[in-house]
């Protein structure tokens, strides 16, 4: 019998004041806060902007806090996900960013699209509007790109780009069996990719891939332009290619210049191969 019904997974590293936020929110889930835990691990180096937040708030629901022991110039969330995972004290963990400001239903969303399906990864949704916040379930899908992720859940045909673990989540079980994310990821220079390779091992293996619209966190559109930032630095690039080298098989459809058309086509058939039962 396990003392929680689910472990929110949050990596720290520049977002002290959306962090506070975001530990009050997680105050007011609709599910009793003994019900969850919270796992912060601290990739800030000496800034300790996790703890901090902690210290800030003093929440009262169950929440440790880890560091990841790097440098702060070093990209260490593959480090800080995994230490999470290992430290985890439920069967279900929910990992979100320290962007990320959640709904009220988001942890009870998680843990009930959950039941009834094993080897299931749910992906949550991701809104840039902060109105919906405070929306009731079921919460309407209106992003261009949330509507993607249910229209291709429906028809099965999530694929490992749409692993982010911004919002998403696995049982525990499923990510001690995967072999955890890769820690090779956690380079200076390098951002990104890290998620992506692990959904794909995790499809490879056979797990299905569903959207839940009522599992929401609120993302501040502003936070794309760090993104793009840190893609115009090249960081993106070098992580990608470090995955390349890891899967050289996907090559063709991630940079030799195939069309939208013809790459689409190649991977769909690959997940078909991948989810075919053996």
């Amino acid at each position: 019998m396990h003392a929680y019904l689910a472990t929110i997974l949050i990596t720290a590293f520049d977002r002290f004041q959306q962090m506070t936020e975001q530990l009050r929110l997680l105050g007011q889930q609709s599910i009793a806060n003994n019900r969850f835990e919270v796992i912060i691990v601290d990739d800030s180096g000496d800034q300790r902007v996790g703890e901090r937040a902690v210290e800030a708030v003093q929440p009262e629901f169950n929440i440790r806090c880890f560091r990841t022991g790097l440098p702060r110039e070093v990209n260490g969330v593959s480090v800080a996900r995994n230490i999470g995972i290992r430290e985890a004290r439920s069967p279900l963990v929910i990992s979100i960013d320290d962007d990320c400001l959640p709904h009220r239903d988001l942890v009870s969303g998680h843990i009930q699209f959950h039941e009834g399906r094993e080897h299931c990864i749910v992906l949550g949704h991701r809104s840039n509007i902060r109105e919906k916040l405070s929306a009731p379930v079921p919460i309407p899908v209106t992003e261009k790109k949330a509507r993607s992720e249910a229209r291709r859940s429906r028809r099965g045909r999530l694929s490992f780009f749409d692993f982010k673990t911004g919002n998403i989540s696995v049982s525990r079980e499923d990510f001690l069996s995967s072999g955890l994310f890769d820690e090779n990821f956690a380079r200076e220079g390098e951002h990104g990719w890290e998620d992506i390779e692990m959904g794909y091992r995790m499809l490879r293996m056979r797990m299905v891939m569903k959207f839940n619209p009522d599992a929401l966190v609120y993302q501040a559109p502003t936070e794309s332009e760090k993104e793009k930032q840190r893609f115009r630095g090249g960081a993106y690039l070098r992580a990608r290619e470090r995955f390349l080298r890891i899967h050289p098989e996907l090559r063709p459809i991630i940079t030799d210049g195939l069309s939208a058309r013809i790459r689409r086509f190649y991977w769909r058939r690959r997940e078909e191969n991948c989810y075919r039962p053996s």
